[in-house]
């Protein structure tokens, strides 16, 4: 699972062009992180599958497709 800083850190963008990014037209599919004893924010957190054609929308190079593969946690074996 991907969170927006993430996504941002991966594409080199900034953290409010990711929000666009994943917002628009029509907001991703996305599940809450969850809080912490002491409350806390509501962390979105994305799929890899759902971020990926908007990454290659937006124009990610192999690199970046890479680095969000391994930011968030998932195996990556190009082919």
């Amino acid at each position: 699972m991907l969170t927006t800083a993430q996504i941002a850190a991966a594409l080199g963008m900034t953290y409010g062009r990711a929000n666009r990014l994943l917002s628009r037209p029509y907001t991703l599919p996305y599940i809450f992180a969850p809080t912490t004893e002491k409350g806390g924010g509501k962390l979105r957190l994305y799929q890899i599958g759902v971020v990926l054609p908007r990454a290659k929308q937006a124009g990610a190079s192999p690199e970046q497709i890479a680095k969000l593969f391994e930011l968030g946690g998932y195996p990556w074996h190009p082919a």
